[in-house]
């Protein structure tokens, strides 16, 4: 009873942190697209989540919140909160295997303790915490992945009684299951498999379970080996139940394995058949057999599968295992469990985690090989499957962190740093009741225990909860209304990548925002099958037949140029288009898939209109006006109470760069007010971009407002003044005002005297003006402070020289 409250309060814990810290509405990357999927019952990219997306459906329906993002968001805050809670009875679980008749009560509290502390662990753990906020299938996936251990531990237990096969059914339907969720959480099977082999040396010489584990291991290869080995099992346990008397048994269990695999793995027929209805949102289009089975083999864009990308290394084994940025393993494990810093114990997570694995090897090494070679094969073998590119060998570097991935092998290490407190606490009470009276001993452990449930608030919470914390966070769902907004009525719009077009897909089938701009990505445009949807059932202009699209391919061009499809298809569309609709490009489309049509662009907001005149940075001021001011929506942008990740930044500094470039425009113009009112409004809008600060300093002195300039000096972050004077004086000193410019770089020194800039940029005026001994004495001044400064030596030297060379009397130079 004891162990169930506990576990309760721990689950409370964790649901009341992922609840409160939850997005409010739709985020970054693949979130869109499961919401969006969810509502309509459609096909996400490979290979699909069938499961959760019918899961999300059944929330939809759900009453739970007003909006349908927050109910799909909701599953994974549900979700995780049972993955920790399952987390901790896993933890007691082993611990408690230790002790067998000497469970007494301080043993149990060490069990209690170690499964607390690894859960709160896990709790505030980073990728772990990042998922559980926002609609991602990892909650869901989790979950599934430790109720498969912890049944696997529950069979371990009673594997010698009549009916613990039940256990292995019910593991079996579970595992095949969670491929409609996500495919780690397969990893299990074959660790569960050798941990069974092990502990029942009976089923270890039953060649029948081997056939029934290599059959059901296909799965991860390839679809028709898998379902003809599957087939063939069912039909072969079928038949000799149904026609022998001995072993029975054995083969009914055979037989019902094999039924519950099917029956789990039949999720996967959502896919087709729900492809055939043509949703919306189809990818793959995996109607057929051809195109379903590319689709569950994980095949996109033309690629090959995962297993085959994997022989062919796309990265340095350095930078996989490294800390290279967006992929390297040890850069997410070593900041996973709070701050990587030595001074606040930063190591203890790593030592607590690799005593769990050496205590529950050493105490009972069936348990310890199962939980060590999960985690391994859910980190190490999780890096060399997944073989991510770090942009040294002909691929592009991932485009985004890839810690996701290494969900599992991070949850299991947690579970270890659990069983290590509690290893760490027993091995205490070992050592103390040797030396000290019991009373002693069970001070010493309480306050040891104490200590390490601390650690999971004071360090993991601590460094993780601004971070981690989505509250008020609108950027996701304006950035997709900004973009939809920015086009006018029936519109194609061109978007790059994920982050500007998911979401854009939750606003359109979701919400109902804008269903009239037909939303062209051009990474899926390099494919078939998308070409024909958007042909068909967008009714984007293409004129070519589908025996024309089929025969689509890229080529190399005489000047060794390569043609991808994706641009073939921008000139047709374009061509086909023949300005009867309007053709946008979303803002964050890269330079590369602009086809060269940069001239032909004219801003309207946070998308740039193909037109036929050309002309450089072209901009429609009335529209792009009237949609910053009057419809486009920032929320959150100034609140420094709402955390901005780095993804949300980069794409938050558009909207700096479409205020600015109007700015430009006015400034062009030389309505210097009217720019001055747009750059103004710019630095209300998002106060950490630096850039409008510049420019608006640069607009005063321009125009002769330099009180304005020592006014945004003192108003602006610290770190900023230095270059609000430095860029003022440039600006002066370009409009001719020397003396002026000049001021203001001994303001610049003298408030900033460490500036190299500001004494670099105010010699080059001195020296340009032939006033070597200004030169010489703003040189001396630097070098009595900064004698360090070679560089500044030897341009004082070269002036001198230029002076004696010249014959010219010092004090003659001064005016």
């Amino acid at each position: 009873m004891t162990n169930l409250a506990i576990s309760g309060v721990i689950f409370i814990i964790a649901f009341i942190t992922y609840f409160i810290t939850k997005s409010p509405t739709v985020s970054f990357w693949d979130c869109g697209e499961f919401i969006a999927c969810s509502y309509i019952l459609g096909i996400p990219h490979p290979p699909g989540t069938p499961l959760f997306i019918l899961i999300g459906r059944i929330f939809t329906l759900l009453p739970l919140f007003e909006e349908i993002a927050l109910r799909i968001n909701f599953i994974s805050v549900l979700t995780s909160a049972l993955t920790v809670w399952l987390s901790y009875l896993l933890i007691v679980k082993v611990v408690r295997g230790w002790f067998k008749e000497k469970t007494d009560g301080l043993n149990r509290f060490i069990a209690y303790v170690g499964g607390a502390t690894g859960a709160l662990i896990l709790t505030f753990s980073d990728t772990f915490w990042f998922n559980a906020v926002e609609a991602e299938v990892y909650g869901l996936a989790m979950l599934l992945m430790v109720l498969i251990c912890y049944l696997g531990l529950l069979w371990a237990e009673n594997h010698q009684k009549e009916k613990s096969g039940r256990y292995l059914v019910i593991i079996t339907y579970l595992a095949f299951l969670s491929l409609g969720v996500h495919m780690t959480v397969f990893l299990t099977l074959p660790v569960l498999f050798l941990f069974i082999m092990m502990t029942d040396r009976e089923k270890l010489n039953d060649w029948r379970l081997w056939l029934a584990g290599i059959s059901f291991f296909l799965v991860t290869f390839a679809l028709v080996p898998f379902l003809v080995a599957s087939a063939a099992l069912l039909l072969l346990s079928g038949a000799i139940l149904l026609s022998v008397e001995r072993n029975r048994a054995t083969w009914g269990f055979l037989f019902a394995l094999v039924v519950v695999g099917i029956v789990g793995y039949s999720t996967q027929l959502y896919i087709p058949l729900r492809s055939a209805c043509d949703p919306a949102i189809d990818e793959n289009d995996p109607e057929n057999w051809d195109r379903f089975k590319y689709f569950l083999e994980r095949k996109q864009y033309g690629q090959t599968s995962m297993v085959e990308k994997m022989l062919h290394r796309r990265g340095t084994w350095g930078n996989q295992f490294g800390t290279h940025r967006r992929m390297g393993f040890w850069g997410f494990f070593s900041v996973q469990y709070g701050s990587p810093n030595l001074s606040s114990l930063g190591f203890l997570p790593f030592v607590l985690g690799v005593l769990g694995a050496w205590e529950s090897l050493r105490r009972k090494y069936k348990v310890g090989v199962f939980l060590v070679l999960i985690f391994l094969i859910c980190s190490v073998g999780l890096v060399l499957y997944m073989n991510f590119s770090d942009g040294t060998r002909g691929e592009q570097l991932e485009v985004r962190d890839r810690d996701y991935f290494f969900t599992p092998g991070f949850l299991f290490f947690a579970i270890l740093i659990g069983v290590g407190s509690a290893g760490l606490l027993s091995w205490v009470r070992e050592l103390s009741a040797r030396v000290y009276p019991r009373r002693f001993t069970t001070v010493t452990v309480g306050v040891l225990a104490l200590l390490l449930l601390f650690f999971p608030f004071a360090n993991t919470l601590g460094y993780h909860f601004e971070s981690h914390d989505r509250r008020g966070n609108y950027i996701p769902y304006d950035y997709a209304h900004n973009i939809l907004n920015s086009c006018d009525q029936d519109a194609v719009l061109f978007t790059n990548g994920d982050n500007d077009t998911f979401p854009l897909w939750f606003l359109q089938e979701v919400e109902g925002v804008r269903t009239d701009v037909r939303v062209a990505n051009l990474s899926l445009l390099n494919t078939r099958w998308y070409i024909k949807q958007l042909k068909y059932k967008m009714g984007v202009p293409i004129k070519l037949s589908d025996e024309q699209i089929d025969r689509l391919t890229a080529f190399m061009t005489p000047e060794r140029e390569i043609v991808r499809v994706q641009d073939q298809m921008i000139k047709e569309i374009i061509i086909s288009n023949n300005w009867k609709y309007p053709i946008y490009f979303a803002v964050t489309v890269s330079p590369e898939n602009k086809m060269g049509l940069k001239d032909n662009f004219k801003m309207e907001g946070m998308a740039y209109r193909v037109v036929p005149e050309k002309g450089k940075n072209m901009v429609d001021p009335e529209k792009l006006r009237h949609r910053l001011s009057e419809v486009f929506k920032f929320r959150g942008l100034n609140d420094p109470e709402v955390y901005k990740s780095e993804s949300d930044k980069r794409l938050v500094a558009n909207y700096v760069s479409t205020f600015l470039q109007l700015a430009e425009y006015y400034r062009n113009e030389g309505r210097l007010q009217e720019a001055i009112a747009q750059a103004t409004e710019a630095t209300e809008l998002y106060t950490d971009s630096y850039r409008p600060y510049l420019y608006l300093a640069q607009l005063y002195s321009e125009t002769g407002q330099l009180d304005k300039v020592e006014r945004l000096v003192e108003t602006s972050r610290p770190e900023l003044g230095e270059r609000l004077y430095i860029n003022s004086a440039y600006a002066l000193a370009t409009t001719g005002d020397t003396a002026k410019a000049i001021e203001f770089f001994k303001k610049a020194l003298k408030r900033y005297p460490n500036s190299n800039s500001a004494m670099q940029l105010l010699s080059n005026i001195y020296y340009r003006s032939q006033r070597y001994g200004e030169v010489l004495e703003l040189l001396d001044d630097w070098i009595n402070a900064h004698p360090e400064d070679g560089e500044a030596i030897a341009r004082r030297e070269g002036i001198r020289a230029i002076v004696e060379s010249s014959e010219v009397k010092l004090g003659g130079l001064g005016g």
